[in-house]
Order: C-alpha cells, then sequence, then structure tokens
C-alpha cells in the first residue's frame, strides 16, 4: 500500500461511548434507577487500557482475556452502584450490545467522506483505541466497502499515543510512501501520529483546532477529504 489515510473510528466516524451503553444496560435491567451516566464517566476513570497508553498490554491480546480485565472493570462499576446480584449479566448485556454494529452512530459525512477519499485513490485503515470485536463492527457499517483493514489497540497491546501503536499499523501496511491520519483526538491521533511522521488532520474537534499541533482542521469526513485532494 503505497498511500494510506489511517482513520480513527470512534468519534471520528462513528459513535457509542461506553458510559452511554452501561447506563442503557442498567435502564433495561432497571428502569426506575437512579443514576446517570456521568456516575460511569466518575467511576472508570482511568480504568480503560488507553487511559494509560504508555503501559503495554501483550496479556490481553487475546479476545477473552481482553474482555475479563476489561468486564472486570465494567462489572466493578454495577457492583459499586449497588447492583451486585446482576453484575455479571449486565455485563454481558453490555458486550452484547458494544459488538453490535446497529447499536453505533453513523455520522451522516462519514460515507460520503471515506467514499472520496477512496475515489482518489487512497487505501483507507481503520486505526483505532477499541475492543477485539472491532473488524466485526466495521465489517457492518454502510461505509465498509471502503475500508482496506482494521487495527484495533485491544489486538496489538498498545494504545494511540504509543509510538509502538504507530510502528505496528506502519508495518502492517508496509511503509507506505504517503500516508495521513485522521481522528478527533488532539493527543491520541494528531500528536501521536505526528511524532510517528505521519501527518495528521484533526476532525470535529474545534476546541483544539488552534492547537499548535494541529496543521489541519476538518469540521467533518468531507472536508477532512478536501483537504487531503488540495494538500497531499
Amino acid at each position: 500500500m503505497r498511500k494510506v489515510v489511517f482513520i480513527d473510528f470512534h468519534g471520528t466516524v462513528a459513535y457509542k461511548s461506553y458510559s452511554d451503553t452501561l447506563y442503557q444496560v442498567l435502564t433495561e435491567f432497571h428502569p426506575d434507577n437512579i443514576h446517570t451516566k456521568s456516575a460511569f464517566r466518575d467511576l472508570l476513570d482511568g480504568s480503560y487500557l488507553w487511559d494509560n497508553p504508555q503501559i503495554a498490554h501483550p496479556q490481553y491480546n487475546k479476545t477473552e482475556k481482553w474482555w475479563k480485565y476489561m468486564g472486570g472493570k465494567l462489572s466493578e462499576a454495577y457492583v459499586q452502584l449497588g447492583y451486585k446480584d446482576d453484575a455479571e449479566k449486565m455485563t454481558q448485556r453490555f458486550r452484547e450490545l458494544y459488538t453490535d454494529a446497529n447499536e453505533y452512530l453513523v455520522y451522516e459525512d462519514s460515507l460520503e467522506g471515506l467514499k472520496k477519499i477512496r475515489q482518489m485513490g487512497w487505501k483507507i485503515v481503520v486505526v483505532s483505541n477499541h475492543m477485539p470485536e472491532l473488524k466485526k463492527v466495521v465489517r457492518n457499517m454502510p461505509f465498509s466497502k471502503y475500508i482496506r483493514r482494521v487495527i484495533s489497540s485491544a489486538c496489538i497491546g498498545y494504545e494511540k499515543p504509543n509510538i509502538k501503536f504507530f510502528e505496528y499499523v506502519l508495518k502492517k501496511t508496509l511503509y507506505p510512501k504517503k500516508r495521513i491520519m485522521i481522528g478527533d483526538s488532539i493527543l491520541a491521533d494528531i500528536q501521536g501520529a505526528t511524532a510517528a511522521n505521519i501527518p495528521a488532520i484533526l476532525v470535529r474537534n474545534s476546541l483544539f483546532k488552534d492547537n499548535e499541533n494541529c496543521k489541519y482542521f476538518a469540521k467533518d469526513m468531507l472536508e477532512a477529504a478536501d483537504i487531503i485532494e488540495k494538500n497531499f
């Protein structure tokens, strides 16, 4: 692959948050609960593997090992909220929902933006801090035909912005001469890619569009495709 666009998944082309899903499951099991989504954000802050990207985690590279670790954190959150009896069942339900592509919000501009990038001759590789089943989810997205490959941090043991993550994806794509990163995180996507000598485009996150590390900013994927067409 000589021309590759690396694209983040969550928050860039589609969206489904952990906190929202945890709350969705809680409400399904206990409709009259008094909690909010923010309760899960507070309880799980710092618990996700991508919260500590400087730490490698090859011991969780297998699907069930990854979910044993992550499921333990999610189950613990339910227990702390007072749902010990249902914690295991709710965690399993979370996994069912989070691995279901139909549960994700796909941004309206994603399909046309990815289509345009592909038509310009670029291969598209999804690279994301995500779960082991990300490939299955992407395969069932409306834009799946434009995606050449999917690489999830859960399967390689490194999280963006760790330089080892980007070294891995560059090796797997045969060190493309032309490469670009598109993502919504100034730290994980933009700074991480730039450190690996990959030009980067920040999307959707206008809060950081004037950040010194952000040379290119796009409001959506269509605008990102325009930036690629004009500058690369």
